[in-house]
């Protein structure tokens, strides 16, 4: 049976994302370049970027309450808008040379609190926009212009940063922001009111509670595997965002650009394939992929091994041994989140994702300080099985639960 192709509202949506995704990461990286240059340590740039984390794991509950009871168009639009004018609050600062340490993680702060928000509207939107055999593919489309993002912006971001400087790309970035809301405007996801009648805060603690109520009665299992997902972002994102630009600066000696395109694009490829592998994908198949990725992160631990002399096969082999598994990371991404949008229905979509996206938002900071501060303190390939090691020991666990939750649906159906 030929896969049903997304209508033309999707392929705005798209356009829209892949404009504003492009956008922040030419800026988002620029400003890694930056703060490299800037505080010349991965422990304190692991610090500026985790305490950029932190507001995000507070804010994350009204993500959901926004994303489940106002309109998602308007809240993409708005987004949109709010991000081009925290890039010309960045400009202002560099032209002004009011920048200091402080208030540019301040300003990471709003900006990565923005993605939260963001990302909440986007992930409750999808399954009102697309069919439910479509998920995956659009998970993976979404995926994709994530990869294209991290590409397009290392590689203009860092051509950009040297030629131009960072005053001009700041500048591009708000005017990529602003064309995106005004596609963002052209979009239909269909939106029902509901009455607001009683406060924010409570509100927000009654959707907690329902979400809660929800997860440990009806889906354990959407809980369980969010924890799994959880844990494997604790170290391995950190390792491109913290641990990529202070190994090949510092060490290789060698362009930050070059590296995030050649790792990123192994991102790009997952989205492009989690279409095609979509059996694959099928949530039974996660242990397997986990178990894989860890054997992956063991050739990281070889390239750093006194035997590997040669410079050069040592830095590309550590850029293609991190793309493969960022491939990885890319697919089990977007396995785990089609299924928590099949499980979750659409009107608790919103606020179960908000739930749900406050555990990695509890340990990413202590992940990216933690890989900052090892890079610094232990010898690579140490610190690299020993990721190995964290990665294996998380697709045990997955695999015993998804296990014993197979074992009890196969019980019940027999049962019924």
């Amino acid at each position: 049976m030929e896969e049903k192709k997304f209508d033309l509202n999707f392929k705005l949506i798209l356009t829209s994302k892949t404009i504003s995704v492009v956008g922040g990461n030419i800026l988002g990286f620029a400003m890694i370049l930056f703060l490299v240059d800037f505080t010349a340590s991965a422990a304190l740039l692991g610090i500026v970027m985790a305490i950029s984390q932190v507001p995000t794991f507070f804010i994350t509950p009204f993500s959901g309450l926004l994303a489940d009871r106002l309109d998602k168009k308007k809240l993409i639009v708005f987004f949109d808008i709010l991000t081009a004018l925290s890039n010309f609050l960045f400009l202002w600062m560099l032209r002004s040379e009011v920048y200091t340490i402080f208030n540019i993680t301040a300003l990471r702060m709003v900006k990565i609190s923005i993605v939260v928000f963001a990302g909440t509207v986007f992930n409750a939107a999808v399954p009102r926009v697309v069919e439910e055999e479509q998920l995956v593919a659009a998970n993976g489309a979404l995926q994709s212009i994530a990869a294209i993002g991290l590409i397009g912006g290392s590689i203009i971001g860092g051509i950009l940063f040297d030629v131009l400087g960072i005053e001009l790309i700041a500048f591009a970035s708000g005017v990529m922001f602003l064309i995106s809301a005004a596609i963002s405007m052209q979009i239909r996801i269909p939106h029902v009111k509901q009455k607001v009648v009683d406060s924010i805060l409570r509100l927000v603690k009654n959707d907690m509670g329902e979400s809660f109520k929800f997860l440990k009665n009806e889906k354990p299992i959407v809980f369980k595997l969010s924890l799994i997902s959880a844990s494997i972002t604790f170290l391995l994102p950190p390792i491109f965002t913290v641990g990529l630009p202070t190994v090949v600066s510092l060490i290789f000696d060698q362009p930050i650009t070059l590296s995030f395109a050649v790792a990123a694009f192994g991102m790009l490829l997952g989205g492009i394939l989690a279409g095609k592998l979509k059996r694959l994908l099928e949530i039974r198949h996660i242990a397997k992929w986990m178990a894989l990725m860890g054997l992956t992160c063991v050739g990281l631990a070889v390239i750093f091994l006194p035997f590997l002399t040669n410079q050069t096969v040592r830095f590309w082999a550590f850029n293609l041994v991190l793309s493969a598994i960022l491939f990885m990371f890319s697919l089990l991404g977007t396995s785990f989140g089609a299924f928590t949008q099949k499980e979750v229905p659409a009107h608790l979509l919103g606020k179960v994702n908000s739930l749900l996206g406050m555990i990695p938002l509890m340990i990413g900071p202590l992940g990216t300080m933690t890989v900052g501060f090892l890079i610094e303190a232990v010898d690579l390939p140490i610190f690299f099985f020993a990721v190995a090691l964290f990665t294996w020991g998380s697709a045990v666990i997955c695999g015993y639960i998804l296990k014993k939750y197979f074992k009890n649906q196969a019980q019940k159906k027999q049962a019924s």
